[in-house]
């Protein structure tokens, strides 16, 4: 048993009152520490090294602590901090009061709720391995709860800090023997496969109520079990699912789920097919994941979109919820989790989904659901829609500037560039929606871009590939690229040009001395950056402030202000020299500091900035630095992704996932009109604006552009369909509107003139 002496702790961590032990493992022990100045709960994890070489040791530790304390996501442990006292290294971490995974177990949960627990597992794995990450000790243990039930994943690398400095197994076999995968035994190379392989042994175990080999096996039996005999049959458990988990389990790495995602994305396809399309919402985990894999559902009035019910006490027969749509699993009754994942709480956040989709995917067979404008040009491509659709790939939750980029899983036509102008929808004088988009620009990005901006002139566009690189490319004859900006080891969340609006040169901070709109950049650790885009060098020093990550950036409309929304709930703004507005520190409200923010926008007069994301939309006061009003999330508990003020100030619209737009009077926060549902087969709402006069709303969803009366949120102008050569995962509008970037599945970005 590995000892610590407690007086060790006392001293490397002078900031903490250690408390006493709660946990041991096989290289520490694990305390309860509060922060003198803050007063914060944490955990310490206390390593024990046995190493001659000590030098080597930290050295190796201090490399590995960096990488662990980078890893930033609601369903992973967060590690704060890092000391060293002799050879006891300490990792401060968030202190999670919910339990463990292991703690729920013993016989067979709902399939549901163990598929939600996997989902989230699998979201923080797909971070850690874009990362380089690998777990290397997935298990029930490491699998912890919140007081509210979020699930996270604990011990991200510890295991590799002891399994030595390549990316094999070592010879010392580093793993828990129940969950080890026959590459780690034979000393082979690990990789995500590895990851996978444990997680497939702990679903095993969530649905089938026992371990995939006998538990009475000894230690060689065991390992000989894992490296060559096939798990037992997966008595009553759902058909669609045991395939999934036998799949996770194949001996060889190459015969898995190629990567955490992949594995997602057949999760909820199987989950689909064996549960029923709200399989996520009746089993009422909380869950923070990528909202292209929840299964769509019609948009609804959001005033009276329905919470998400919690999870069953032990012993309910079945996860509380309604009644479940399409061919639901009658296996034996399984039983819900002991201690059911709360709807609400400070980390809850709720389900991810809730209620049915409309004309599901992955419930057997693809249904056409088109809506009945526009029926005979689309008719002839029915069947090859829906061939094409279930290949297609479901893309990333982003955030960019006000306009979250959020995957959709829209039939697409795989052959043409073409957009389909719909039947007329009651007249408007504005210009948008008067005819069809031509197509100005398009190209391929190596890393796709998940992220887009385009400039007023639409003569530059930017983009942050799936590598977190940021790219402007010009949309001249040259086609020239600059980037990426800041070299690779500069990671990209968001980025947004300014609109200039004097001429070049001078001291405008709007402008760069070739008259190109500079472009804004958000970071890991509070980072803002502004770049010339026609050079890519950087315009001003860098701002680093807070220490969160900027997932949303926006210039006010004279280019002359900027902000910066992290993930911990702050908010800065700067002016172009990126001294402080006022010197009241960050804009925060209190329920921000739970889920972030993750859109921002300015008012016109450059008096008000608006911020969303899961708790409503905060509209502050720039001058006073106060909190002026607060619209509450409408939906319960979806994510505010896209966020736009018309150009007079009048009017603010935003759009959430799965659940339409609305649009909002900023000076009383009062709703204009009704719900939005720009329909598009059930596509998420990717981005919206304002067109020049602020008379009109364009929302591209699905795939499809409409357009809306700014008075009254009726229809206005005609409705348009983009048919791709792959679907939208991401798009943004120019400033009036009139041009749209589109980064689209397989790696392309088109430039279209929509106005």
């Amino acid at each position: 048993m590995v000892i610590i002496d407690r007086a060790q702790l006392v001293a490397a961590l002078p900031q903490y009152e250690v408390g006493e032990p709660i946990g041991r493992g096989a290289h520490g022990v694990v305390f309860t520490a509060r922060h003198r100045r803050l007063g914060s709960t944490h955990a310490v994890k206390a390593l024990m090294t046995v190493e001659s070489d000590a030098v080597s040791a930290s050295q190796r530790f201090l490399t590995e602590a960096r990488v662990l304390t980078s890893l930033d996501h609601p369903h992973i442990v967060r590690v704060n901090e890092y000391a060293e006292h002799g050879m006891v290294l300490l990792l401060v971490m968030e202190f999670l009061g919910g339990g463990t995974l292991a703690d729920r177990m013993g016989r067979a949960v709902d399939p549901g709720v163990a598929s939600a627990w996997m989902l989230a597992v699998t979201e923080a794995l797909s971070v850690a391995h874009r990362q380089g990450v690998v777990h290397r000790d997935i298990k029930p243990a490491n699998l912890l709860f919140t007081s509210e039930g979020l699930l996270k994943v604990g011990d991200f690398g510890i295991a590799k800090l002891f399994a030595g400095t390549d990316a094999s197994a070592s010879v010392n076999i580093v793993g828990t023997p129940r969950y080890i995968a026959p590459e780690q035994i034979a000393g082979g190379r690990i990789g995500p496969a590895t990851d996978l392989y444990a997680l497939g042994a702990t679903f095993y175990e969530l649905l089938a109520g026992r371990s995939p080999f006998p538990s009475e096996l000894p230690m060689p039996g065991l390992l000989h079990h894992h490296m060559t005999v096939p798990p037992r049959p997966m008595e009553g458990v759902p058909p669609a699912l045991s395939a999934l988990v036998l799949r996770l389990l194949e001996k060889d790495p190459g015969d898995r789920p190629e990567s955490a995602r992949d594995f997602a994305v057949e999760l909820v396809r199987a989950a689909d097919q064996d549960l029923g399309h709200d399989w996520i919402a009746r089993s009422g985990v909380p869950l923070r994941i990528d909202s292209a894999l929840l299964p769509r559902e019609p948009a609804q009035a959001w005033r009276s979109a329905p919470t998400v019910s919690a999870a069953p006490a032990a012993g309910d027969p079945s996860p509380a919820g309604p009644p479940r749509n399409g061919p639901a699993w009658n296996g034996p009754t399984a039983s819900a989790p002991p201690n059911g994942a709360a709807s609400s709480g400070p980390d809850s956040g709720g389900a991810a989904g809730s209620g049915p989709p409309p004309n599901g995917l992955g419930q057997g067979g693809a249904a056409d659901s088109h809506s009945p404008t526009d029926s005979g040009s689309r008719s002839g491509r029915k069947s090859r829609n829906i061939l094409i659709v279930v290949a297609a790939a479901i893309a990333v939750l982003i955030v960019t500037g006000v306009s979250v980029l959020v995957a959709n899983r829209d039939v697409f036509n795989a052959s043409e560039d073409e957009p389909v102008v719909s039947s007329p929808a009651p007249s408007a004088s504005a210009t948008p929606g008067t005819g069809a988009p031509t197509n100005l620009l398009t190209f391929k990005a190596d890393k796709g871009a998940d992220r887009l901006a385009v400039n007023s002139t639409a003569s530059q566009v930017a983009y942050v590939g799936s590598d977190g690189r940021a790219y402007v490319r010009s949309t001249k004859a040259d086609g020239r690229v600059i980037g990426p900006l800041g070299g690779t080891a500069t990671n990209v969340n968001d980025l947004a040009f300014a609109v200039g609006a004097e001429e070049p040169g001078g001291d405008d901070p709007a402008r760069t001395p070739d008259g190109s709109e500079p472009l804004l950049t958000g970071g890991d650790f509070g980072d803002l950056k502004q770049w010339d885009p026609a050079t890519g060098t950087q315009k001003d020093a860098a701002v680093s402030k807070g220490e969160g990550q900027v997932g949303a950036v926006a210039y006010s409309l004279d280019g002359r202000t900027m902000a910066g929304a992290a993930d911990d709930g702050e908010v800065w703004v700067y002016e172009s020299g990126f001294g402080d507005v006022n010197g009241d520190g960050p804009l925060r409200s209190p329920e921000s500091e739970d889920h972030g923010h993750d859109v921002v926008a300015f008012s016109p007069d450059k008096k008000l900035v608006a911020t969303a994301g899961y708790d409503g939309i905060h509209i502050w006061d720039l001058t006073s630095h106060k909190l002026e009003r607060t619209i509450r999330n409408w939906t319960g508990d979806r994510l505010i992704v896209t966020m736009a003020f018309s150009p007079d100030g009048t009017r603010l619209a935003a759009g959430v996932v799965g659940q339409g737009v609305m649009i909002f009077d900023p000076s009383t926060g009062e709703q204009v009109g009704t719900l939005i549902d720009p329909g598009s087969q059930g596509g998420d709402v990717l981005t919206l604006g304002f067109n020049a006069d602020g008379s009109q709303l364009s929302v591209f969803a699905g795939n499809t552009l409409t357009h809306w009366s700014a008075d009254d949120a009726k229809p206005a102008g005609r409705s348009v369909t983009m048919h791709t050569r792959a679907v939208a995962k991401s798009a943004t509008f120019n400033h009036t509107s009139a041009v749209i970037a589109l980064g689209l599945a397989n790696g392309e970005v088109q430039l279209w003139k929509v106005a």
